[in-house]
C-alpha cells in the first residue's frame, strides 16, 4: 500500500488518502457533495451537474429520443484515476450501461412521481435497477463531477507546491450544453506515470445508506406482515414472506419485487426515502471514512 501523501511525500488533508497501487472500497455520496465544499472544491456546481444529467435524461425519455438517452448514459464508466471501488486497478469496462438502465427509466416515467423520486435522490438505481449496483452508481456520479475533482486535485497539488502535473484528456458532461465535451485537465501521475485523481474525504462512504436487501426485507416485507395480520389476524414470518411472494420473481426477485410494488404503490418508496434521510445524520459518522 502506498499513500497519495506518502508518494508526493505530503500532509493529510481534506482530500481522501487513497492508496495509488491498490484500491479502495469507498463510494462517493452525491447527497453529500454540498457539505463537501470548500476552496477547492465547487459543491453547488457538483451538484448542479448531477441534477442536470437526471433531468436531461428523462426529458429525452419524455419525447421518446432514445438516441440522446443513448449516448448520455454511455459515455460514463470507471474512472481508474480515483483508486476507488472494487476494481480500481482494473478497468472493467462496464460503463454506466444503458441497456442496463433504459428498462428502469422507461418505468420510472411511467408515473410522474417515480420521476420526481429520481431526480431528487438518483441513489434510487441503486436500489432498483437489475446488475445496477453502488459500483456502478459510484462510477456515474464520478464521471458527472469530474471537472471538480479534477479542479480539486488541481488545488491540492497548488496547495502543497506539487509541480508535477501533467496534461490529461477527459470526457466530462457540460450542464449547459447537456451533453458530454472533452477537455484537457493538469494531474499528477504517480510512479507508473498513470493519472491520480483526489477526492474530498467528506463525500466519500464506506457504503449508501440503504440496498435492495434492506428496501425489501426491512420495509417492504414489513408492510406486508402488517397488511396480511389487519386482514387475517395471522402473523407470517418475513422469512416466509420471502419465499411466497419475492423468491418465484426468479433471477434478480428482490429488484423485481420492489419494481412490482413501485408500479402500485409509489408512496412507499417515497416514505422508505424520507426515513432514510431522517437517519441519515445520526448514521454519518458510522459510515464515513
Amino acid at each position: 500500500m502506498v499513500k497519495f501523501s506518502e508518494s508526493f511525500q505530503i500532509a493529510p488533508g481534506e482530500y481522501f488518502d487513497v492508496d495509488i497501487v491498490g484500491d479502495t472500497e469507498a463510494y462517493v455520496d452525491p447527497d453529500k457533495l454540498i457539505a463537501a465544499s470548500s476552496d477547492l472544491f465547487d459543491g453547488t456546481a457538483a451538484k448542479h451537474s448531477v441534477g442536470t444529467f437526471m433531468s436531461t435524461v428523462l426529458s429525452s425519455y419524455k419525447v421518446s429520443d432514445t438516441k440522446s438517452v443513448e449516448q448520455l448514459l454511455s459515455v460514463p464508466h470507471e474512472i481508474n484515476a480515483t483508486h476507488l471501488g472494487l476494481s480500481a486497478h482494473e478497468s472493467r469496462g462496464n460503463g454506466t450501461s444503458f441497456p442496463m438502465l433504459d428498462q428502469y427509466l422507461r418505468r420510472a416515467l411511467a408515473q410522474s412521481t417515480q420521476g420526481s423520486v429520481l431526480r431528487e435522490n438518483p441513489k434510487v438505481l441503486v436500489v432498483l435497477v437489475n446488475r445496477f449496483d453502488k459500483d456502478h452508481f459510484s462510477d456515474l456520479i464520478t464521471n458527472l463531477i469530474l471537472p471538480q475533482l479534477c479542479d480539486f486535485t488541481l488545488g491540492v497539488c497548488q496547495s502543497y507546491g506539487i509541480h508535477a502535473v501533467t496534461s490529461f484528456p477527459i470526457d466530462y458532461f457540460d450542464p449547459a450544453s447537456k451533453c458530454w465535451l472533452k477537455k484537457n485537465v493538469l494531474l499528477p501521475f504517480d510512479s507508473k506515470h498513470e493519472p491520480v485523481i483526489l477526492i474530498p474525504k467528506k463525500m466519500l462512504v464506506k457504503n449508501y445508506d440503504f440496498s435492495i436487501s434492506d428496501y425489501v426485507w426491512k420495509f417492504l416485507l414489513e408492510i406486508r406482515q402488517s397488511e396480511i395480520k389487519d386482514s387475517t389476524g395471522k402473523f407470517i414470518s418475513k422469512k416466509q414472506l420471502f419465499a411466497d411472494e419475492v423468491r418465484p420473481y426468479g433471477q434478480n426477485a428482490s429488484k423485481q419485487y420492489a419494481l412490482n410494488d413501485l408500479q402500485k404503490n409509489v408512496v412507499h418508496l417515497e416514505e422508505y426515502l424520507a426515513i432514510k434521510k431522517r437517519n441519515s445524520t445520526s448514521q454519518a459518522s458510522s459510515n464515513s471514512l
